[in-house]
């Protein structure tokens, strides 16, 4: 159907329909972006946790 066939409640609907698929995009994007930088930390925290454990280990192995 041509927008000029619609009435304006129709028209209407259409409108706050691509707006709120636009705000669920937006969403999703941020969503996405939060996982991605959860990733990340989790990364970092299980390198960090990694070099604590050689460092801990090192101490142990090391002469006194």
């Amino acid at each position: 159907m041509k927008p000029e066939q619609l009435t304006k409640k129709e028209n209407d609907l259409i409108v706050m329909y691509r707006k709120l698929s636009a705000v669920h995009q937006d969403d999703v994007l941020s969503y996405t972006a939060l996982i991605v930088k959860l990733e990340q930390a989790e990364s970092k925290l299980r390198d960090g946790l990694k070099a604590w454990d050689k460092a801990v280990e090192n101490f142990k192995n090391s002469p006194k």
